[in-house]
């Protein structure tokens, strides 16, 4: 009986860990991914990985002060394979998918913001990642993970505080419509992922409302995206209930927009969303009544209350003290009263709101 329990406290099962007691061990398998071996040799170090970060699932802040140190070995080899040009493509290809497999495994854990501030963000990684992550076989349903990091990836050097127009190497050309071509391919490969079935759909929201919220995007590309949410939203909201109930790709790319929609709200400048929120609310308040499906209500929810939150105007706190002349002459000062500002009661009027 006592050596079950002892087994079960050293297993992490049933009880409370105090520490991160293997990171030495999972360092040790990070670097042992990181070189070339047999698929079988990979998927056993891989499991053996994943095994111990499982354990810290229901804790993952006693992984946090030791993120820097299990991403860096998994940046190393991913750098490693995306500068290699030439020579065993075909096993660069295996270490890559195992490495984002057990990157993923970490975001599992403790969350992907954790994980994507750690991510490599020189500027000339932009490109070489949205290269990767084009050559990606969408049909590969057992490496998608590799698509999930890589769109993590590209979320963090959509933050580079540079232009991204000045980074584009096609020596400057444009669309169509006069507008870079390495934005627009960044879009659309978010699109194309918006519509999957899996966590690469999540990944792709985030990278495209980063790329969105920037202030060189917000008046063109942002525009451009919000229009086409919103009739994309218009014409599902029109469809039958039992249509919009099944589990289509359209289904899926509703979820996506949704997804991205509220995360551009969380992240973008009140002032530069201001006008699509009449525009989206009508639709979300039809679709979510009567929607069974427990993630399209929990999305719409989230929406719905960004919305309502960018509709009110910024107040400045009542019981914040007015900023008065100091003097550093402590003997001839004398205590000045402390004042609060009044309290400015303001009704405000929300659009749609019939009242």
């Amino acid at each position: 009986m006592f050596e079950d329990i002892g087994k079960a406290e050293d297993s992490g099962v049933g009880s409370e860990l105090q520490y991160f007691v293997e990171k030495d061990q999972c360092i040790a398998l990070l670097l042992q991914l990181c070189c070339h071996q047999s698929k079988e040799s990979f998927r056993t170090k891989y499991d053996e990985y994943n095994k111990i970060l499982l354990k810290y699932l229901e804790q993952p802040l006693l992984l946090n002060s030791h993120i820097v140190d299990l991403v860096q070995p998994m940046n190393d080899a991913l750098l490693l394979v995306t500068n290699n040009r030439a020579g065993k493509e075909a096993e660069d290809k295996l270490v890559q998918h195992y490495i984002c497999k057990a990157t993923y495994s970490l975001c599992r854990v403790v969350g992907h913001k954790y994980v994507l501030k750690h991510f490599p963000h020189e500027v000339n990684h932009l490109e070489e990642c949205l290269t990767l992550l084009s050559k990606q076989d969408k049909l590969d349903h057992d490496n998608w993970e590799t698509t999930y990091v890589l769109l993590l990836w590209l979320a963090a050097l959509c933050l580079i505080p540079f232009d991204i127009c000045s980074m584009d190497s096609s020596a400057g050309l444009v669309s169509a419509n006069g507008k870079s071509t390495l934005v627009l391919n960044i879009v659309q490969t978010c699109k194309s992922c918006m519509q999957d079935t899996g966590p690469t759909r999540e990944a792709a929201s985030v990278c495209l409302s980063v790329l969105l919220t920037r202030p060189d995007m917000e008046t063109a590309h942002l525009h451009e995206f919000m229009t086409w949410s919103i009739s994309l939203l218009d014409s599902w909201s029109h469809l039958p209930p039992a249509e919009r109930s099944n589990l289509s790709s359209q289904y899926f790319l509703i979820l996506g927009d949704l997804h991205c929609v509220f995360q551009i709200y969380k992240l973008g400048h009140r002032l530069k969303l201001l006008p699509y929120g009449p525009l989206l609310l009508p639709h979300c308040l039809r679709l979510i009544e009567g929607n069974s499906q427990t993630s399209t209500r929990k999305l719409l929810t989230k929406l719905i209350q960004r919305i309502g939150m960018n509709f009110l105007p910024p107040r400045v706190a009542a019981w914040r003290y007015l900023r008065g002349n100091r003097s550093l002459n402590l003997a001839s000062s004398k205590p000045a009263a402390l004042t609060s500002a009044p309290l400015i009661s303001k009704s405000v009027e929300v659009p749609g709101s019939g009242g």
